[in-house]
């Protein structure tokens, strides 16, 4: 009893002692941005499965009681992925010098029938995540168990007829060919995940964490003779993404990159977002 007295009164003491600063670092220390803090209870508990049973986790996201007797702001944050050509955006970055020029540009877009890869949309409440998948489960065969010679008279026969003129005759003629016996998944499409947080000294600013991939099947690789039918997938992907403050109304640029699976290095994706009020 003693010693959990004692432990007590000491974390009382550590909890009610004020932080000393040198005064040097006191004052050259800039004031901290304030946030307000997340929706920790609503997040999940585990990694959202977009093809299980439940693809929200074991249960629907919980309500905390506290947030009853809140008011909170629902927007809507708008992604759009703009497909143009490098050394058009590469020019036309250097006009772009306000968030008028980055919606006047949009707009030309929209005008000359340039392509709009995606545009998904995904409605937050502040200080609070949420997602959208839009998926294609891809499995494929991470392990193989080794070809088997063919034991038979027939398979014998065909050897004394005919002597195999390659690899790939000999193994699609006298043996069973590879087995798959592993296999792993992987999900192809549009992942978008974001969580909001209002900036409390600027009123309609938002500090945004975003999270936004596209995941193609580029194509089949083969390190074996094709008779084997051992095959790999190549993967392509393009992610962008971070915490990036955004003014509320105004087109911004996210980020710009070669798509995915690109074969013409002379195109680019470039990533805008925008963050409303949701009607």
């Amino acid at each position: 009893m003693k010693i959990v007295k004692l432990r007590s009164i000491l974390l009382s003491g550590l909890m009610m002692s004020p932080a000393v600063l040198p005064a040097e670092e006191s004052a050259a220390r800039p004031p901290e941005i304030q946030t307000t803090q997340v929706d920790t209870e609503v997040q999940q508990d585990e990694e959202v499965d977009p093809f299980s049973v439940e693809p929200f986790g074991s249960s629907l996201p919980r309500i905390p009681a506290p947030r009853l007797a809140e008011a909170r702001d629902t927007l809507a944050l708008r992604v759009e992925v703009w497909e143009v050509k490098t050394k058009d955006w590469v020019m036309a970055l250097d006009g772009l010098d306000k968030p008028t020029d980055i919606e006047n540009w949009r707009q030309d877009r929209l005008a000359d029938g340039t392509t709009l890869v995606h545009a998904p949309v995904l409605v937050v409440e502040a200080k609070s995540r949420n997602s959208t998948h839009s998926n294609i489960e891809k499995i494929y065969p991470t392990e193989y168990e080794p070809p088997q010679i063919l034991d038979s008279p027939a398979a014998e026969d065909a050897a004394r007829q005919k002597t195999p003129s390659s690899v790939d005759e000999f193994i699609s003629s006298f043996t069973s060919g590879a087995t798959p016996t592993s296999f792993e998944t992987r999900n192809l499409g549009v992942s978008l995940e974001a969580e909001i947080q209002p900036v409390t000294f600027g009123k309609g600013t938002w500090d945004v964490s975003i999270s936004f991939e596209d995941v193609v099947l580029a194509k089949m690789d083969t390190f074996t003779p094709e008779a084997l039918g051992v095959t790999m997938p190549q993967f392509h992907s393009f992610r962008a993404g971070g915490i990036v403050r955004v003014n509320e109304g105004q087109w911004q640029i996210l980020a710009s990159a070669a798509p995915p699976a690109a074969i013409d290095a002379s195109q680019a994706w470039v990533v805008l977002l925008r963050v409303d009020r949701a009607r």
